[in-house]
């Protein structure tokens, strides 16, 4: 498997371009992964949207063929959140 880095400025100008309603999960897989890693809805909606914390990003093709985008937020020292997503344009 073959991994791009992203342009960091350009995905957090993509992440900035969305609101709220534009943001949809893959249930029940989502859900899932936040309650094995007592993660929050909220917190991964905020990091979206509000991407300063973003501090590296690469993309790879999915198991349908779909780009994936996986994103790493810092959001301290000893915590990071790796978020997996698609990027569609609205």
């Amino acid at each position: 498997m073959s991994f791009i880095a992203d342009n960091l400025d350009s995905i957090k100008k993509i992440l900035t371009s969305y609101n709220r309603s534009q943001i949809l999960f893959n249930e029940p897989h989502f859900t899932n992964q936040l309650l094995l890693r007592d993660g929050s809805r909220e917190e991964v909606i905020q990091l979206l949207l509000n991407p300063s914390k973003l501090t590296y990003s690469y993309q790879e093709i999915g198991k349908y063929g779909a780009i994936k985008h996986c994103l790493i937020f810092e959001l301290s020292k000893e915590k990071k959140e790796v978020i997996f997503l698609r990027i569609t344009p609205y």
